[in-house]
């Protein structure tokens, strides 16, 4: 039988147990609330009205440029601009800005926001592989394997060992980086040259991707 002290003492153990899991479960359940855009995106107008043309390798350049300007800028879930930071194709969509482009091919739609998976689909002429690849070409990647692609990047080049050069706003930095890529082809990288959507003109354009 406890004496009255044990038992107070229990308590006390009984007490601290009940806060330490109500604090554990606090933690892991709380969320970090990330930039969110003011309003969700709305459609510009039918994509019947617009064509996509392959950037040339000077507008590529240009994208480059411009995301050289921002290394270093705060990685922030949602964030596409300079004042809220960066997500992966928040910087893409900043970049396809600083270039005088404003809209995205999404399905039957154009918008101002894209997501990675999105660019891929509709705003990329794919390419075999890293070979047929220049700078300033999109990479992207299908981490879980199961067709859906989970982040995107900006190719620099391949150096002497092989290893992939990128530039892109990386969640493990949490920032706006120039690094190589670990573990690159088991991450289910795709590359593809970027597209830009245009209102429909005289120029030459490209067959859209389904």
């Amino acid at each position: 039988m406890l004496t009255p002290h044990r038992r107070f003492t229990a308590g006390l153990r009984f007490a601290w147990n009940v806060t330490l899991l109500l604090l554990l479960s606090v933690g892991c359940s709380r969320k970090e609330v990330p930039y969110q855009p003011v309003a969700e995106a709305e459609p510009v107008e039918p994509f019947e009205r617009y064509e996509q043309v392959v950037l040339t390798q000077s507008e590529q350049d240009e994208l480059l440029r411009a995301v050289r300007t921002v290394l270093g800028h705060p990685y922030v879930w949602g964030g596409d601009t300079v004042t809220n930071g960066f997500d992966c194709s928040g910087l893409i969509q900043w970049a396809y800005r600083e270039l005088g482009v404003h809209q995205f091919r999404n399905g039957e739609a154009v918008y101002p926001e894209i997501a990675a998976h999105e660019l891929y689909q509709y705003n990329t002429l794919p390419l075999d592989d890293i070979h047929a690849a220049r700078t300033g070409d999109f990479v992207f990647f299908d981490v879980n394997g199961d067709g859906r692609i989970t982040h995107n990047a900006l190719l620099d080049h391949v150096d002497e060992r092989g290893q992939v050069w990128v530039y892109d706003a990386y969640s493990v930095a949490g920032a706006v980086v120039h690094r190589t890529v670990e573990d690159f082809w088991n991450k289910g990288p795709r590359f593809g040259r970027p597209l830009k959507t245009i209102p429909r003109s005289s120029a030459q354009a490209i067959d859209a991707p389904p």
